[in-house]
């Protein structure tokens, strides 16, 4: 078919002259020369001689293991020296009767021995305070209450606990130092607190409890008015009801009586046909 077509669409299909050979830039890998190395043996004289013997990395831990494990018994042993000393101590100074006194602590530095006396004696009668104070002489926030019997000293473990005095709650527990042979304070691994951390924790936690009843409280005596005004719409709500319920009854009397008008036209009439077939 291409034999008919003239000469300037036949020249559209002639085939063009082949791309002319140009050697490759670079070599194949096949064949490539590979690289020479050479050595390093000219440069070791720059480097610092290598000690015949490499430190035994297993020998230094081993080393600092043997002094950890001796530091812990050296404190062990100090430990148990100091617990010792504890149980020889003067009881000098202390209340005479441990199983009627009560032990206060996180007391404020500011607190007087004679507002203690006056928070704790509605429990009973006070014999003696112990108010703890430190080598300078200020107070270390916790004191000692011997009452004279030891069911008021029960009476007031029971309910003085996490009373407010000077704006911080204090906890209340019995002696234990004297009633308890196994008893030993915090600076010796016993105790039974948690640190000033935590004390100071429950204690912005119990003014932010406080905070917020006060916040409740007044929230309540401003939204009064508003609860009346909900009230009195409640009210209007029942009445519409009230008027809706009274139409859906009157609707529904009003169409039982048309359906019974209805029913008994129908039946006159059937009676009627039925005369008149009878007459026929």
């Amino acid at each position: 078919m291409t034999h008919s077509l003239p000469p300037n669409l036949l020249a559209l299909f002639e085939a063009r002259q082949p791309i002319q050979f140009l050697p490759p830039i670079k070599a194949l890998l096949v064949e490539r020369e590979p690289v020479q190395y050479t050595g390093l043996a000219q440069y070791l004289s720059c480097f610092d001689k290598t000690p015949k013997s490499a430190p035994d990395l297993e020998a230094k831990v081993s080393e600092k293991v043997m002094k950890q494990k001796l530091k812990e018994e050296v404190q062990a042993l100090k430990l148990e020296n100091s617990i010792a000393d504890y149980q020889k101590r003067n009881q000098e100074g202390y209340t005479k009767d441990p199983y009627k006194t009560l032990f206060v602590s996180r007391l404020s530095i500011e607190t007087p021995e004679s507002k203690i006396k006056r928070e704790f004696s509605k429990w009973g009668t006070i014999e003696n305070i112990k108010l703890v104070n430190n080598r300078d002489g200020l107070p270390r926030g916790y004191a000692f209450i011997e009452y004279s019997r030891k069911s008021e000293m029960s009476q007031a473990y029971k309910e003085a606990d996490g009373i407010k005095i000077d704006g911080k709650r204090v906890v209340v527990d019995y002696e234990r130092g004297r009633t308890r042979k196994d008893w030993l304070p915090k600076r010796l691994g016993g105790g039974k607190g948690k640190g000033k951390s935590s004390e100071k924790k429950a204690d912005d936690r119990s003014s932010k409890e406080d905070s917020k009843y006060s916040s409740s409280r007044k929230d309540d005596k401003y939204s009064s008015s508003s609860r009346s005004s909900k009230y009195e719409r409640s009210g209007g709500d029942k009445d519409r009801d009230r008027e809706r319920d009274r139409d859906r009854s009157s609707y529904r009397d009003r169409e039982n009586r048309d359906r019974g008008d209805r029913d008994y036209r129908d039946s006159r009439r059937d009676n009627n046909r039925n005369n008149h077939k009878a007459v026929y």
